[in-house]
């Protein structure tokens, strides 16, 4: 793993490279998995904001290549990376041949950060200007944002970007801690904490403080849904598509508002995991973009999509069946409880009965007057009692 920005192209449940295990080797064989790794969380995540299909696509961030393998894999025309640090393409060409993307259509990948890529330095405009899991990390949002404004087709042209997990909320930090701990506990005792045992010994907090680690080692710009939209503003795009991610924690934030009391923070940056938006650059339009998927595109995501239903119906099957132990539970208990409501009724029934049968003898003549009979002695026991 790089110290650059870059794209990781991580599933919701996978652990970021260089987490809790440690820094994972930068072999191809580990970027190549990766990367076919990060296809379903492109085809979950990118599929509302963006269409590659039959377009030129400029990818701000492209690390080991994730997001253009999923533009080639949905027909784009063109595909061109940008990414902060070298990268090398061994990975994305040793993917696109495990996929069997036979022709696929022209790719690179170049050194730049996207910040950097206006003002006429790729000397051409792009259909679609894609970036997934970046703009967290680009330490000039504005600027980013501006780039991308100038490298896409006015009218046509779109920009889609999906960012998560953003700073401020639980999962943030982007490292194995409780939820929020990066912003209620002391960085150095965050960082001891991490390296007594979650983290593998080559990860660079052994020898960076938390604020250097999180400033310029994976550089986290505190970037707010406000401040994305402000970029957007200036820059004069139009938003096309806007949706949020609600941050996985946002059921337990109850537990930790005495611990974030202190903090200059909302409840709605604090709330906030993840934003999915789709912008456009103003103007007229260049023409209709042709949709021509690739062959094999539709049947590879087809299979991926498979993967992730499967999931979805054992996820599904076990919460079936924890739903029929929870009812089998309560009808056992309901029948109990009708059990225990019978006895119940019966007892008072009986009881009712031997009080009327009381309530009849104390009334009968032959009860009164052996009362009668047997008061003297009672009288003299009690004398004696009491002597």
């Amino acid at each position: 793993m790089t110290s650059s920005p870059n794209s990781d192209g991580r599933l919701p449940d996978e652990p970021e490279l260089g987490s809790a295990a440690g820094p994972v080797s930068d072999s191809e064989a580990v970027r190549r998995a990766f990367v076919l790794a990060g296809q379903e969380h492109c085809d979950h995540y990118l599929t509302s904001i963006a269409d590659p299909a039959g377009k030129s696509v400029l990818v701000a961030g492209a690390g080991a290549g994730t997001e253009m393998l999923w533009c080639l894999r949905h027909g784009a025309r063109e595909v061109v990376g940008l990414d902060i640090a070298p990268q090398s393409a061994a990975a994305l060409e040793a993917a696109i041949a495990e996929l069997g993307i036979a022709d696929p259509a022209p790719h690179s990948i170049r050194r730049l950060a996207i910040e950097d890529a206006g003002g006429g330095v790729l000397g051409r405009r792009f259909d679609l200007v894609l970036s997934n899991n970046v703009l967290e990390h680009v330490p000039r949002l504005d600027g980013a944002v501006a780039a991308c404004a100038e490298l896409v087709e006015p009218g046509s042209g779109r920009i889609a970007v999906f960012t998560d997990p953003l700073y401020f909320s639980s999962a943030g930090s982007h490292l194995p801690l409780e939820p929020w701990e990066h912003l209620w506990r002391r960085p150095e005792e965050v960082r001891a904490g991490l390296l007594g045992g979650r983290l593998g010994p080559r990860h660079p907090l052994h020898r960076l403080s938390l604020p250097d680690y999180l400033d310029r080692e994976i550089s986290l710009n505190r970037m707010r849904l406000e401040d994305l939209l402000a970029a957007v503003r200036r820059a004069g795009l139009v938003i096309v598509h806007l949706s949020v991610v609600p941050d996985r924690n946002v059921a337990r934030l109850a537990e930790y508002a005495e611990r974030l009391r202190g903090l200059d923070l909302s409840v709605t940056d604090l709330a906030l995991e993840g934003i999915a938006i789709e912008l456009m650059r103003p103007g007229p339009a260049t023409g209709a973009v042709p949709h021509s998927p690739l062959p094999g595109a539709t049947a590879t995501t087809a299979r991926l999509h498979s993967v992730a239903e499967r999931r979805r119906a054992r996820h599904g099957a076990e919460v079936a069946g924890e739903l029929a132990a929870a009812r089998r539970r309560a009808d056992e208990a309901g029948a109990a409880l009708a059990a225990e409501r019978e006895r119940s009724a019966d007892l008072t029934a009986r009881l009712a009965e031997t009080q009327t049968v009381l309530c009849g003898v104390e009334r009968s003549v032959s009860f009164r007057l052996g009362r009668l009979l047997t008061a003297p002695l009672r009288r003299l026991r009690h004398a004696l009692r009491r002597g």
